[in-house]
């Protein structure tokens, strides 16, 4: 049984829409790429199980689907977590209130 993506769930939507009704980017610059790269990179690794699942299950599949998929989640979002919220946390610890 394949999982579905968080980005794809109604609890998703919800969390998007209390993230843009708070808009922290007007605060605190990169919060949105930051917790967009984290929300991805779940995705990346839900679509790294099914593809594993589906290989186990489907004898005709080989294992280069889930390898494939596997590169594509460093390259793609988990390259970029750390950067982007390492940014985050620069702005966040320099905002002050005045």
């Amino acid at each position: 049984m394949s999982e579905i993506p968080y980005s794809a769930r109604i609890s998703y939507t919800y969390f998007d829409s209390f993230l843009v009704g708070l808009n922290l980017d007007y605060f605190f610059k990169g919060s949105n790429e930051c917790i967009g790269s984290v929300v991805y990179t779940g995705d990346d690794f839900i679509y790294l199980g099914n593809n594993i699942t589906l290989g186990r299950t489907d004898n005709t599949s080989s294992w280069f689907g889930p390898v494939l998929n596997f590169t594509g989640l460093l390259a793609r979002n988990v390259d970029s977590v750390l950067p982007n919220c390492y940014s985050t946390y620069v702005n966040a610890t320099k905002y002050t209130v005045t």
